[in-house]
């Protein structure tokens, strides 16, 4: 019930920034869509006695971000996973986009993770989340991100199954 009453509290708090971080962002405001795609090169657990497959994760997952435009930009994250196996989970994390360029994107996200109804993937995920930072070309950046996602089954050997994403970026860039 806690789990339940916590997810809820958790949902509303997403809403609120997706609200909030959407509402301030300049009529100007460009989007960037890009795919990505990601493994589970780390993973720590600690089961939570309350009710079965319940656990808290810390997970580090590394990828490939590939854009609408042709760029093709490495990705890292870092985040927490608190949710019971195989029903539903949220995750906070950060990622870091890094480009061919070397120019980053630092994004924070809130995900949340739903049984896939049909058994054929793990998870389905839906995200919101706000653009940190940005270095290079993309220094001075500003915006939101949001994005709907895919986690599969985790096979034999891996710490978790494989994800991809479909993310899109709300932002305005300083005037030069």
């Amino acid at each position: 019930m806690a789990i339940r009453k916590s997810g809820w509290i958790l949902f509303g708090v997403f809403l609120i920034s997706a609200w909030v971080f959407g509402s301030v962002i300049q009529a100007g405001a460009e989007t960037m869509k890009c795919k990505t795609s990601g493994v589970s090169v780390k993973r720590e657990a600690a089961q939570i006695p309350d009710v079965e497959g319940h656990s808290i994760n810390i997970n580090i997952r590394e990828g490939l971000a590939f854009f609408d435009n042709g760029e093709v930009a490495a990705t890292k994250s870092s985040s927490t996973w608190d949710g019971i196996s195989g029903k539903r989970g949220q995750s906070h994390g950060y990622m870091a986009f890094t480009f061919v360029d070397g120019s980053t994107i630092i994004i924070s996200f809130l995900q949340l993770l739903e049984a896939d109804q049909e058994g054929k993937l793990a998870y389905n995920t839906k995200s919101t989340g706000e653009i940190l930072k940005g270095t290079g070309r993309f220094e001075g950046i500003k915006g939101g991100v949001s994005g709907i996602g895919k986690q599969l089954k985790a096979e034999k050997g891996e710490l978790s199954g494989k994800a991809a994403n479909d993310w899109t970026f709300t932002y305005t860039l300083p005037t030069k």
